[in-house]
């Protein structure tokens, strides 16, 4: 058991915004860990953000629109997507990126 504390660049307005820090504490050891992706090329990035929101929070349902339109769109089917460069590279070779 334990509980992790993510930090992401431009959370808000970033549609995949880069993880810039996580800090993991696992109870009942209280045993701790940090990463810190800050100076990374290729920091681990989120898809389907609105899984980390309130369903109330004002902009859910434009990121809920965005991740069913990249479900549409097949960019979500892959395992290799959880870092920036290989995303950037999957949208290159698709075409256009879908806007949130």
């Amino acid at each position: 058991r334990g509980v992790s504390f993510l930090k992401y660049q431009d959370f808000e307005n970033d549609p995949h915004p880069a993880l810039e820090y996580s800090f993991k504490v696992s109870l009942p050891l209280a045993i701790h860990g940090f990463r810190d992706y800050r100076g990374s090329l290729n920091p681990p990035i989120i898809h389907r953000k609105e899984a980390f929101l309130d369903p109330l929070h004002p902009r859910y349902a434009e990121y809920r629109a965005l991740t069913e339109r990249e479900e549409e769109l097949g960019l979500l089917s892959r395992n290799d997507i959880g870092f920036k460069q290989q995303w950037i590279a999957l949208l290159e070779s698709t075409g256009p990126a879908p806007t949130a």
